[in-house]
């Protein structure tokens, strides 16, 4: 059990067979112990990946221990680049949300004032 989920009363393993962003959903936190035997590792970051590529965004705490492996220390670096990114993804979704809304209310204003006169 390398890759735990967890969530407010649930416990869960890493399910490598299903979405990622599905098993994080209501997720707080999410556990890695580092083992170089473990294929599930490679595999949850491959996710983490595409999430990133699609502009999904979660605001789950990713702990990471790397327990003294050389490729677990790149892989913690490499989860901690993609936790980031994924905040970055939220950061953007935030202010695109915001720019379409003042758009609107713009064009509302505009439609307002045209009509007045």
């Amino acid at each position: 059990m390398c890759i735990r989920i967890k969530g407010l009363d649930s416990d869960i393993k890493y399910n490598s067979g299903t979405p990622l962003e599905q098993q994080i959903d209501d997720s707080k936190e999410v556990v890695i112990n580092y083992d170089p035997k473990d294929p599930d590792i490679s595999k949850f970051i491959c996710e983490m990946e595409r999430l990133c590529r699609t502009g999904v965004s979660t605001n789950v705490k990713v702990d990471f221990v790397h327990n003294n492996y050389l490729k677990g220390i790149k892989a913690k670096k490499q989860v901690n680049r993609l936790t980031k990114d994924l905040s970055l993804n939220e950061a953007i979704k935030i202010l695109t949300n915001l720019q379409s809304n003042t758009d609107k209310a713009l064009e509302e204003l505009s439609s307002f004032c045209k009509n007045k006169y």
